[in-house]
């Protein structure tokens, strides 16, 4: 699969990278410019964080290169060295970077964005009927708690500013330097 990509998109000098979860990912070059390359079995999910990452365009994402069901070719930052790195002994500098990173996405609009999001507050409001039944009376659950919980999370929802695109997996490894800029 791996010979089939790298001929098709004219890739090179692929390598894998050392903190693999969920994906296989791998560096390289596509022509001369450097890349990375992530290929996931979930075609969906890997959709849905292309859309997320051209979302975030012109805000702190890097530039997403080729897609297909399965496969993404990405602009690779250099140095490519991650958030990671700052821990422990340089933790404010990092707290200050992410904050940094967050304000910027936080920017890109929400609107042209390819594919809907989910928002949160259509995830919230599609739950609690869901959740009273899954939970039920008879296991235990206090009902006091749990219509205390819901009356919170009804406050919170009302108490937010204007929606904003979130990062579904913002985390010190996916914070990386690129030249000056994170």
């Amino acid at each position: 699969m791996i010979e089939r990509i790298a001929s098709k998109y004219h890739l090179s000098e692929l390598t894998s990278l050392e903190n693999l979860s969920y994906n296989y990912v791998m560096k390289g070059l596509q022509n001369d410019k450097p890349i990375i390359l992530k290929l996931s079995l979930d075609i969906n999910g890997l959709k849905r964080e292309a859309n997320a990452i051209r979302a975030f365009q012109g805000y702190g994402a890097v530039l997403v290169l080729e897609e297909e069901d399965g496969v993404l070719i990405l602009e690779r930052s250099l140095p490519g060295r991650s958030l990671k790195e700052y821990f422990p002994d340089r933790d404010d500098e990092a707290v200050k970077i992410v904050c940094d990173v967050i304000k910027r996405l936080h920017q890109a609009p929400i609107v042209g964005v390819e594919t809907p999001l989910p928002m949160l507050h259509r995830h919230y409001c599609a739950r609690p009927p869901k959740l009273l039944r899954s939970v039920g009376w008879k296991e235990g659950v206090n009902r006091i708690y749990l219509n205390k919980a819901l009356a919170l999370e009804e406050e919170l929802l009302k108490s937010t500013g204007p929606p904003v695109l979130l990062h579904g997996d913002l985390h010190h490894d996916n914070i990386i330097r690129n030249g000056n800029s994170w």
